[in-house]
């Protein structure tokens, strides 16, 4: 089932680490970026599920489906770089899409042609922020043990609140690029030139099977 977050309101808190530190504070979202767009997108994986990850001094996993009431709420998530507050690029109530599996949240955005929407395509393209990490709020969880012993949280639901590209995101597998029309237009093209070769031999084998 995908879940897909879009509009409404966003509660803030500072977040280390992809943890919420302290009680966040309700208050309207006021942040209204540059709706022109400079012709790249944000494309990534911002957290997977049932994979196991350190956490401080703790081991932890996002269970499937643990960012769902979330998501399907009205609660806007923000895209900051390094869950830094100053550089709030944009929300999913603007142009942040979000989308949750079985496996993975998934995000795409298009970049801003602003001061920071360039500041983000830069982060991503030269300054290694390649990998994404959430911060968000647990409201349940429970603990399991590994057979090795591991002690294992378990976030089983929890308030998604913003989705940072990082140099290191805590969980494996993560990743952020940055896409441009440009290149789709180039993969298109190419394929297109894969998919005649491969019409064209096709071909070729047929006429050698009536010879």
């Amino acid at each position: 089932m995908t879940y897909r977050s879009n509009s409404g309101l966003e509660f803030g808190a500072p977040v280390v680490g992809g943890i919420k530190v302290h009680g966040a504070i309700e208050r309207e979202l006021k942040f209204k970026p540059d709706t022109q767009i400079a012709g790249d997108t944000l494309v990534g994986i911002a957290c997977r599920f049932g994979v196991l990850h350190k956490n401080r001094d703790d081991y932890e996993l996002f269970q499937q489906g643990c960012f769902a009431r979330s998501l399907a709420g009205k609660q806007a998530v923000r895209l900051l770089i390094d869950h830094d507050e100053s550089k709030l690029v944009t929300t999913s109530a603007d142009a942040l899409k979000i989308e949750s599996d079985d496996k993975e949240v998934r995000i795409s955005c298009a970049v801003p042609d602003s001061p920071l929407g360039r500041l983000l395509s830069k982060a991503v393209k030269s300054d290694g922020r390649i990998e994404m990490s959430v911060g968000f709020s647990a409201i349940c969880d429970r603990r399991v043990t590994l057979n090795d012993g591991k002690s294992v949280r378990v976030i089983t639901d929890a308030d998604l609140y913003e989705i940072s590209v990082v140099t290191c995101g805590a969980v494996p597998g993560t990743k952020a690029e940055i896409r441009s029309k440009s290149e789709d237009s180039l993969m298109k093209s190419l394929q297109r030139l894969e998919d005649i070769y491969i019409e064209r031999a096709r071909q070729r084998r047929l006429i050698a099977d009536r010879l």
